[in-house]
């Protein structure tokens, strides 16, 4: 700052040393320099030159915006910063808080006082009931006071700056919310189509465990019970007549099938007839 002060000045006094002798000593070019630098601007000393008038001019641009940049710099220095904001806020509304409270005991003690000097004397004096009235007055007075210092310090707490910071958090948790239900809700797709297919493959392995058991039983039950078992008629209702049984239907007794015998049979009107199964050993 020094060293532009000076190579100021000395331009300014080579710009104006030909035309005024005033600016032929530096330490008149210093002052102009100094005054204009600093937006006062005496008037006792003027430049005559265009060199020197520019020269005046840029010096007072200058001076204007380091004026400018000092007062916002201390500015900034000298104001609170946020948490020291909310401390300070927070020591006042405590400090309301008991002033509150004593402004509130103040306006009951007065209206017992009223009320004694009043209702619970045989003698009402006057001097006092006026005295207490007057107190009263003032207690509430200071009550309401308190309460529009705790109002107007909620309306100085609750900044615009603080409302947009709080704004900006609330969406970025909103955002981190939206963003985790997102995930969760990708979670429990991909947990349901596991689960689907998990299903799938049970009834399947169910299927495959029962087929073997189904096929199973069928043999079995074709083994045990067959579907083409014959079925005789009842002995009491049957006539049968056995028929003669010629050489040529003699079997030996290693052959492997059964020896069928035809019998007939009737019972009211009606005609059947039966096979009996005689073992192929039998020799006839």
């Amino acid at each position: 700052m020094v060293s532009l002060w000076i190579i100021a000045s000395w331009t300014l006094r080579q710009c104006e040393r030909h035309h005024d002798e005033d600016h032929a000593n530096l330490l008149n070019s210093m002052w102009l320099i100094a005054i204009t630098f600093l937006s006062v601007g005496y008037g006792d000393i003027v430049p005559n030159t265009y060199c020197g008038r520019g020269i005046a001019v840029t010096t007072g641009i200058m001076g204007a915006g380091c004026t400018a940049l000092l007062v916002a710099v201390v500015s900034r220095k000298l104001e609170l910063s946020r948490a020291e904001k909310h401390v300070h806020n927070f020591m006042m509304d405590t400090q309301l808080t008991k002033r509150l409270k004593n402004a509130a005991a103040n306006v009951l003690r007065e209206t017992w006082l009223i009320y004694k000097h009043t209702k619970l004397v045989k003698r009402v004096n006057h001097g006092k009931v006026r005295t207490h009235q007057r107190k009263f007055l003032m207690a509430i007075y200071s009550l309401r006071k308190v309460k529009m210092d705790q109002r107007k310090l909620m309306d100085n707490a609750n900044t615009i700056t603080d409302i947009s910071k709080t704004q900006n958090a609330v969406y970025e948790i909103v955002s981190e919310l939206n963003t985790r239900q997102d995930i969760i809700d990708d979670r429990l797709n991909r947990f349901e189509e596991k689960l689907q297919a998990m299903l799938e493959t049970l009834e399947d392995l169910h299927d495959n465990l029962l087929r073997p058991r189904h096929s199973c039983e069928d043999k079995n039950n074709k083994f045990l019970r067959p579907d083409a078992a014959i079925t005789y008629p009842p002995v009491a209702h049957v006539h049968q007549k056995i028929q003669p049984i010629t050489p040529q239907q003699t079997f030996d007794s290693t052959c492997s099938g059964p020896l069928m015998a035809t019998v007939s049979s009737s019972h009211s009107g009606n005609t059947g007839q039966a096979r009996s199964s005689v073992p192929c050993n039998l020799k006839l």
